[in-house]
This record gives structure tokens, sequence and C-alpha cells, in this order.
């Protein structure tokens, strides 16, 4: 797996050729973060609260359609009436986005990855995968700059020991986004 995210850094880093002429052509590249929040509960949620901050970096292949790569960083503190813990969690995986661009704003979706393996002492093994989809904004405020804000739901699915865990998450999402072209 980490070979294969080095291979798509590499291929995304030197992939265009031809100098793009605005911010969705093919060849920009965008440098992104955004931070979510979200406070829930359920079966595998019990009390939670869920901040996330995701650096992101894509390339445009096709007008208005972006691969990249992302990254999270989040932070879970979960509480019950017995107990309180809080988790830190780093991930990488792959990203999509595709823009409709306009003169000011652009809807767009996102669609990240993640799959995660770790050990809980010297016997727990967990799995995870996270696949989500977000739907936002991108209002632009200069011609390579934009302010990105949306509503991002993630279906995840936990192995542990043989169990399966599934659970569902929607955050509210803004972010900024600069374009290089």
């Amino acid at each position: 797996m980490k070979r294969f995210i080095a291979l798509v850094l590499v291929i995304l880093c030197f992939s265009s050729v031809q100098a793009a002429e605005s911010a969705f052509d093919r060849g920009s590249k965008s440098v992104s973060g955004n931070f979510l929040y979200s406070r829930f509960g359920g079966d595998i949620y019990s009390d939670q609260t869920v901040l996330d901050f995701n650096p992101q970096y894509s390339v445009c292949l096709n007008k208005g359609f972006f691969l990249g790569v992302i990254g999270q960083l989040r932070r879970t503190t979960m509480s019950d009436l017995s107990y309180r813990s809080t988790n830190t969690q780093w991930r990488i995986g792959l990203l999509s986005e595709w823009y409709q661009p306009s003169r000011y704003s652009s809807p767009h979706p996102m669609i990240p990855y993640f799959r995660l393996s770790y050990l809980f002492g010297r016997f727990s093994q967990t799995n995870a995968h996270s696949l989500g989809i977000q739907m936002g904004v991108l209002q632009m405020l200069t011609k390579s700059t934009g302010l990105d804000f949306g509503l991002h739901g993630s279906f995840d699915r936990y192995s542990r020991s043989g169990n399966s865990e599934v659970g569902f998450i929607l955050m509210g999402a803004v972010g900024f986004k600069t374009f290089i072209f």
C-alpha cells in the first residue's frame, strides 16, 4: 500500500507537461486543507466528538477533474457513563474531485477513501475501511484561491476479532484551497 501511494504521488507531481490557463484546466495543481466537526452517537459511536484536519494535494487530469491524495488527522473524544477516552489517528488515502467551474463559485463532489489496520495490545487487530463523499461549494476569492464549504458523509466499517461493525458520520466542512497553474 505504501508503494502504491508513493507511485501515485510521483505520477501526480510530474503529470503536467503543459501550462494551465486557469485553476480548473488540465495540469493545474491544488493544495488545500479543510476542518470537519461532528458530534454524534449510535451503535459504534457512543457519545462522541470528532474533529478532522485533512490536507490535500491533487492534479487536474481533465477540465475540472482532479485526482490526488488526502491525509487525515482525526481527534476523537468518546464518553459513556463509565469512561471517557481520547484517540488520535493519522490516515492517508486517495481523493477524486470534480468541479463545474463558473465565474465565482463551483459546486463539487469529493470522494476520499481510507484503509487502516492497527493492533490493540498483542492480540486484537482492527481493520478499518472508510469511504466518504463530500458535496460542497468552492467560493473563489481570487483567480487561484478560494474557500471551500461542504457537507461530508463517511461510511465506516471496522472488523475486529471476527466481529464487524458499521457506522455513518455526517460532518460540516470548511476549508481553504489554492491552485497552482
